[in-house]
Order: C-alpha cells, then sequence, then structure tokens
C-alpha cells in the first residue's frame, strides 16, 4: 500500500490537482495500460532510481482497479514483467537512454485507499474536540483518528455494548462524514466512508495500562 509520503502517491495528487504531467515515458506506459484489460483507471506510473535499484510504481485509482488489472497488489509476476517490458519498448521508440530499466522493482498500487487515510489524518485535532462535544455524551473519554479508522472510546466497556444497541454508533458515523467532507479533495471517503472501531478507556486502562504504543500494535 503506498503512503502518503511515498513519492509515487505525492506525484500521483499533483497530476490529479493539474499541478503536474507525466514525463513522456510513463505517459504512454499509462495509455497502454488503459488499454489493457482491467486497465481502464490507471492513473500514473512514477519512476525513481532506489539505492539498490530502479523502482517503477502503476497507480490504479482503487483496490479493485489493482485486483482487476493485477491480480491484487502488488500485482503478478506475469503482469510486471509486461509492464516492464512494455517500458523498455516505449524508452527505445523515443530514443530515451537514460532510464535505467535492468533489474527493475515493479509495483502496483492504488491511490484512493491512502487518499482516504490522508483525509482522516488532516483533520485538525480542534475540530475532533468539537465534533466530540458537539455529540454532547458524557459516556465518550476520546475520539482518535488513525489511519483508515476512527477510534471512539467511551469510558466503560459497559458504554460500548449500550452504544451497539442504541443507534448512537451510527449518528457518530453519520457526523463525522460531515467533520471530514472538507479534507476529502477527491470524493473516497464519500464514497467509502472511514470506518469506525469502538473501545473504552476501562479496557484500555486495564490491558496496556495507558500505554498507545501497545495499543497501536495490536488495535487498528
Amino acid at each position: 500500500m503506498l503512503s502518503t509520503f511515498d513519492d509515487a502517491y505525492l506525484e500521483t495528487r499533483r497530476v490529479l490537482e493539474g499541478l503536474s504531467e507525466p514525463k513522456a515515458p510513463y505517459k504512454a506506459l499509462t495509455a497502454w495500460i488503459a488499454e489493457q484489460s482491467g486497465g481502464a483507471n490507471v492513473l500514473n506510473a512514477v519512476y525513481e532510481m532506489t539505492a539498490s535499484r530502479p523502482c517503477l510504481t502503476v497507480v490504479m485509482e482503487r483496490d479493485s482497479d489493482v485486483a482487476g488489472f493485477a491480480g491484487g497488489e502488488p500485482g503478478t509476476r506475469a503482469v510486471h514483467a509486461q509492464i516492464a517490458s512494455r517500458l523498455r519498448e516505449i524508452l527505445a521508440e523515443q530514443r530515451n537512454e537514460r532510464v535505467v530499466t535492468e533489474n527493475i522493482l515493479v509495483i502496483v498500487s492504488a491511490f484512493a485507499p491512502t487518499n482516504r487515510i490522508e483525509a482522516n489524518h488532516k483533520v485538525p485535532p480542534e475540530a475532533i474536540s468539537d465534533f466530540q462535544n458537539k455529540l454532547a455524551d458524557r459516556s465518550i473519554w476520546l475520539i482518535k483518528p488513525n489511519f483508515e479508522y476512527l477510534r471512539v472510546f467511551f469510558n466503560a466497556e459497559s458504554d460500548v455494548a449500550v452504544s451497539e444497541r442504541s443507534g448512537f454508533r451510527e449518528q457518530i458515523a453519520k457526523q463525522y462524514q460531515a467533520v471530514i467532507a472538507p479534507y476529502d479533495d477527491f470524493g473516497y471517503v464519500r464514497e467509502t466512508p472511514i470506518e469506525l472501531v469502538f473501545d473504552s478507556r476501562e479496557r484500555f486502562d486495564r490491558v496496556y495500562k495507558g500505554n498507545w504504543f501497545g495499543y497501536d500494535r495490536d488495535n487498528p
């Protein structure tokens, strides 16, 4: 999965925003991929030279597009070989001898899941605090975005159980959609809402002794 700091993600974001355009070889490569079975929703192809070998990341729009084109992330060896072969043909056609393709690593990944994480992390702490205050429920101890999840901690385990029966969880999910909307630049959170996970301060203190490192290691 792409991280929000990966060059492939950041460059694809700039392309979608109209701030950048793929270089000629990769523009031609994405045009070829778009013509292949399952490849219609390719967004970009980003090349970089790592410390050990060249790397080409093909960025599809969604996980379903990666599955349809490459059999799932990071793609099959057969798909990798086809992409690398076509890139070499394009470089030869364009008489480009600068791009190194020997032992190239090819990865096929999706943009939308990482963009959803970015949107979730861009919600400022004060907006989360205001959201919690507006819920006006004293049973809630803490609300905390975490990657593609929103953690909702109640004070007691009994509060967690009550929330499951009362419809309060649905209310939280609906209202968080409004909170995150200004940061959902491409509409992927609107399409697939952030998943809420529910826990309690009681369990956090009992099991993890208030230690976030241990909690983060074991929980979404």
